[in-house]
């Protein structure tokens, strides 16, 4: 693979995780920032209804939502994390790959065989 398709992947992975680390604020602050408006200076937060309790429960769901969302974000990022190692391994055997042929290559111009492995067995008898 490219080096340019290894950037990409780290590249994914760190929007993944800023999205993730956006909406998991985000339902933060659905759950701890709720101000009814019933006291001076009047500014509704997070109130949707007119009690209290269905405003608790709007929150709650939408709390739970942004929570889903900022996982999915977070194992798509750790998905990029194994793609772009999976490529990396994937190009450092191509390159052993490749190494390996032309030592083979070289050897058979010299019109030498390859040597075999000598070293006699490890046994444990003695």
């Amino acid at each position: 693979m490219k080096p340019e398709g290894k950037g990409l992947w780290k590249g994914l992975s760190s929007i993944a995780f800023i999205i993730s680390a956006i909406v998991l604020g985000l339902g933060l602050d659905k759950m701890f920032n709720y101000d009814s408006g019933e006291y001076y200076p009047y500014e509704y937060h997070n109130a949707y209804v007119g009690g209290d309790a269905y405003n608790y429960i709007i929150n709650g769901n939408y709390a739970t939502g942004f929570f889903v969302l900022a996982t999915m974000f977070a194992l798509m990022g750790i998905g990029f994390i194994v793609l772009y190692y999976l490529s990396k391994m994937a190009d450092g055997q191509s390159k052993l790959l490749s190494t390996n042929q032309n030592i083979e290559g070289s050897v058979h111009k010299l019109g030498q065989e390859p040597q075999e492995d000598t070293t006699p067995p490890l046994t444990t008898e003695e």
